[in-house]
């Protein structure tokens, strides 16, 4: 009776061919995930530059809203202003005509602060300084 079982010869060129593919196949996967786990840094970045210009523009809406306050009523002394965008603090210091402004809003988990100077007279309110202040 013949042997039916053939018997292969002993060849090391298919592990080694193997062994490249697999080499190459991991360094293209660490690749992938790098650039994945870049790209979603990217994208929270991204959200929160455009939260935090958001949380600008409202507090800079803020500052505006007590010059115009200040415009209708020179006595105006502040307050809180509550909005669907956040919400903010504004307080006027008199010192004759001139008016010492701090605004403090909060919109989105961003705090920004204001410091103006403005002079009010016969309901024209000019302002001399607008400073961002440091949170």
């Amino acid at each position: 009776m013949k042997n039916i079982f053939v018997k292969f010869k002993k060849d090391n060129h298919g592990m080694a061919a193997l062994f490249i593919v697999l080499v190459i196949s991991a360094a293209a996967l660490l690749v992938a995930w790098s650039a994945t786990v870049l790209g979603i840094g990217e994208v929270n970045m991204g959200y929160t530059v455009q939260k935090g210009q958001q949380s600008l523009f409202f507090a800079n809406g803020c500052v505006e809203e007590s010059l115009r306050q200040l415009q209708l009523n020179a006595n105006w002394s502040g307050g809180a202003l509550n909005l669907s965008e956040g919400s903010c603090i504004i307080s006027v210091i008199p010192n004759g005509n001139n008016r010492s402004i701090s605004v403090s809003a909060l919109s989105d988990n961003f705090n920004k602060k204001f410091q103006i100077s403005a002079t009010v007279s016969s309901s024209v309110v000019t302002v001399s300084s607008w400073q961002e202040q440091e949170n």
